[in-house]
């Protein structure tokens, strides 16, 4: 808690003998103010600071800015989900957005990339659907939530966790952002979801997108996909022609 009005970020890494230069970086929060209220088993408190850090890098003629940033949610934050964090999830994404249209310049293309906490689809019989199912719906916390919120149906239960869920990515379509790559590239996370992407401001050429694996599935008995285990998320590495 005494650290609390620090900025702890996620970190850009820049590839000793890349040709890239950096020529600015900076970091800002994304998250709210918000106290969450506890009970059920749930802890009260405000909600953990979230920021976004860039850097701004060039390459002859061309210049990019990478941000990276950590939006609010995953299996702790998820059981307040009913208490506004639909708009929190929509609103760091946005503020993400205000961060790269303050410092742009006009060749300046913005690269999005860190761990959304969700899959972009909600799928019927999908992961989040079955996460849904098995972990947030019958949850005490959450039922006593939508409680006091009048959603009385477990459809309108559900409704409300895909809007919470996939905020962040309608946000970045909304402003004409796409996704360097899709479920085709595999899972992300240990828990079998592609939770982790790359958001790309402007139409980039992709010329490759593929998961490193540094971690293994630990639902769905899948035999492992790596003997070092260093996480609990996989890399994807993806190749831009900017």
């Amino acid at each position: 808690e005494h650290l609390r009005d620090q900025l702890l970020c996620n970190q850009i890494y820049v590839r000793s003998g890349s040709g890239w230069k950096v020529d600015d970086v900076g970091v800002a929060q994304i998250s709210s103010d918000l106290t969450l209220a506890g009970g059920e088993g749930r802890c009260s408190g405000r909600l953990a600071v979230r920021s976004v850090v860039w850097v701004r890098l060039r390459a002859g003629s061309a210049s990019a800015v990478v941000m990276c940033a950590h939006i609010s949610g995953g299996r702790f934050e998820d059981q307040y989900f009913v208490q506004q964090l639909a708009h929190e999830r929509n609103a760091q994404v946005e503020r993400c957005l205000e961060v790269f249209q303050g410092m742009r310049r006009q060749d300046d293309v913005g690269i999005l990339v860190g761990d959304f906490n969700a899959c972009e689809e909600y799928e019927a019989g999908g992961a989040m659907q079955s996460y849904f199912n098995f972990g947030i719906a019958s949850a005490p916390g959450v039922q006593a939530d939508a409680e006091r919120a009048g959603w009385t149906r477990a459809e309108e239960l559900e409704e409300h966790f895909k809007a919470y869920m996939v905020a962040p990515f309608r946000a970045l379509r909304k402003r004409g952002w796409t996704f360097a790559y899709g479920k085709e590239v595999g899972v992300t996370s240990a828990f079998g979801h592609l939770i982790d992407h790359v958001a790309l401001s402007a139409p980039i050429t992709v010329e490759r997108s593929e998961v490193r694996y540094l971690t293994n599935q630990r639902v769905g008995g899948a035999p492992p996909d790596t003997d070092i285990v260093i996480t609990d998320h996989n890399a994807v590495v993806v190749e831009l022609l900017i």
